[in-house]
């Protein structure tokens, strides 16, 4: 069994604009932590979040803590 880990996912471009506002919400919530086993995982679910809509690219990262989050 493959280890899930969280990535964080910053920018989503989709192909259509102007961008309906159904479109934007889904953007706008698909923003932020998701849970995956790899890179590929990642991707084929925030496209398949993002249905019936196609999307250009997708930017993330490994999660981090928040700027906010005090840590040592």
């Amino acid at each position: 069994m493959k280890r899930t880990k969280h990535y964080l996912v910053t920018h989503i471009d989709p192909y259509l604009f102007p961008q309906p506002q159904d479109l934007e919400d889904k953007v706008l919530n698909a923003l932020g932590v998701w849970s995956a086993t790899d890179e590929v995982d990642l991707e084929d679910k925030v496209h398949q979040y993002m249905q019936p809509y196609k999307i250009r690219s997708l930017e993330f990262e490994n999660n981090r803590p928040h700027s906010l989050t005090s840590y040592k």
